[in-house]
């Protein structure tokens, strides 16, 4: 009897090249299925947050969470059983004027006899003065003196030579554009002006007052926490950057082509600085002669980001939640009002979290790259644990950079390099007055005219004042 023999379980390599073919295939599709899973995971992202993601601006999200239907139904309103104040008004000794409606019939139009005098009501009203251009029409006296014969002129103290808008009314018309946002069109209209006079005039002044930019860097580089962030911004139908810099007692605003590090250098300098300069991580920042400090902020976005990226990933969601947290008491620890010694203690721990989280053996490659860069940035992240007035954001930036947005959306940028220029100066003196002077336009009014008077005026020095003292 003979008997088969038993089959040998090591099949060795399978050498079929149909069969290599297929394999190939079925790899080269469970390839493809990974990257159009990751395309469809970005474009629901995109669908819901926006193109940048938790970075898009909230005018451009898609969805906003105040939209959905049962928001929507919400009433608005005090609760029901809430009881009322009523109207808040002003009382007789706040207001600017008194006047009586009075009642002028004499007889009752019904019953024509005579109206007797009952107390009187009282109401509130607050009424609209609507500002009215005076047009001023002056004649120049002139003398002369008998021996040498100079002639002597009068002087119109409140404007400049052979230009027709005073210089109150220059300082109104710049403040309404530069730092309200309106636009010119509307100035022009609202004042019965004629254009090219407005924006000659706003030119003209802007070169007087260009040598306080020059007085602005130097304060800039003075300060002892500095800011600094740029946006969009075209000009002359190119497109260009909004520049920001800025500290407790500067705003200074530059309107270049170029995004480049040099227009860092140009306000910063080569010569190294005391302080600290808040930023995000853009590259320009990086050979500035100062410390630097990054801003919490974009690294808070950086780490939802990456949760969302990765969202059935374990590892990845354990290490973004809590980096979520300790960023976050970062950003709010100068809120909590802590003495000096406490502020330091708390900031610390703080401290000690991140780097304990940076410092775990972790698997994922995503996580190790944020590791990586919170241990060879160190330098770069931890200046608001040395000083309570070094934030761990760049809010500040932010917010006074947004008021250029807002302008860019109203006007579209500038029609010239001009009046990018002219922006660029009016902007600056008039948000930097903002921060030093109780009434910042009475002030560039009075210096002005104290201009107009006398050219010789040091317009930086009777702005401004004297330099900051540096800080160490």
């Amino acid at each position: 009897m003979s008997y088969q023999e038993p089959k040998n379980n090591d099949y060795g390599v399978n050498n079929c090249e149909s069969c290599l073919e297929k394999q190939r295939i079925i790899d080269r599709q469970l390839e493809e299925i990974g990257r159009l899973k990751q395309k469809l995971r970005i474009n629901e992202r995109k669908g819901t947050e926006g193109f940048f993601g938790s970075s898009t601006p909230s005018s451009q999200v898609p969805v906003k969470a105040n939209s959905l239907a049962e928001n929507q139904a919400k009433k608005g309103g005090a609760s029901k059983g809430q009881g009322s104040i009523g109207r808040q008004i002003f009382s007789q000794e706040e207001a600017d004027e008194k006047r009586i409606a009075a009642v002028q019939a004499i007889d009752c139009p019904q019953y024509e006899c005579a109206l007797s005098r009952q107390s009187a009501n009282e109401r509130a009203v607050c009424e609209l003065e609507r500002e009215r251009l005076k047009k001023i029409y002056y004649t120049i006296e002139r003398k002369v003196c008998p021996k040498c014969r100079r002639i002597v002129s009068g002087k119109v103290e409140n404007a400049f030579p052979r230009m027709s808008l005073s210089n109150d009314l220059i300082v109104e018309i710049a403040e309404q554009h530069y730092v309200l946002g309106r636009t010119l069109g509307q100035l022009t209209e609202r004042f019965s002006l004629p254009y090219a006079t407005v924006a000659d005039c706003l030119h003209r002044i802007g070169r007087k007052l260009e040598p306080c930019l020059e007085k602005l860097k130097s304060d800039y580089r003075a300060s002892e926490v500095r800011h600094a962030d740029e946006t969009g911004w075209r000009t002359d139908g190119g497109n260009g950057y909004s520049w920001y810099f800025g500290s407790k007692d500067v705003s200074l605003h530059l309107f270049r082509a170029t995004r480049s590090a040099g227009v860092v250098r140009e306000v910063l300098g080569t010569q190294q600085l005391g302080g600290v300069l808040v930023v995000d991580r853009y590259g320009g920042y990086n050979r500035v002669p100062t410390s630097i400090q990054y801003c919490y902020a974009h690294l808070l976005r950086e780490m939802k980001d990456l949760e969302q990226e990765f969202e059935t990933d374990e590892e990845v969601k354990n290490y973004t939640d809590q980096m979520k947290i300790a960023l976050t008491d970062a950003m709010q620890l100068r809120k909590r009002g802590l003495v000096e010694a406490e502020y330091l203690k708390e900031a610390e721990k703080i401290k000690l979290k991140i780097e304990e989280l940076s410092d775990r053996q972790a698997r994922h490659p995503a996580v190790r790259r944020w590791q990586d860069f919170f241990v060879e940035k160190a330098e770069r992240l931890y200046g608001w644990c040395q000083n309570a007035s070094i934030p761990a954001e760049n809010n500040y930036a932010e917010r006074e950079i947004r008021k250029i947005v807002i302008a860019r959306k109203m006007s579209y940028g500038s029609q010239s390099a001009e009046g990018a220029k002219t922006r660029e100066i009016w902007t600056s003196i008039l948000q930097s007055l903002k921060k030093r002077e109780e009434n910042p336009r009475d002030k560039l009014i009075e210096t002005l005219n104290n201009l107009s008077q006398n050219k010789n005026l040091d317009i930086a020095e009777e702005l401004f004042g004297s330099p900051i003292p540096q800080f160490a």
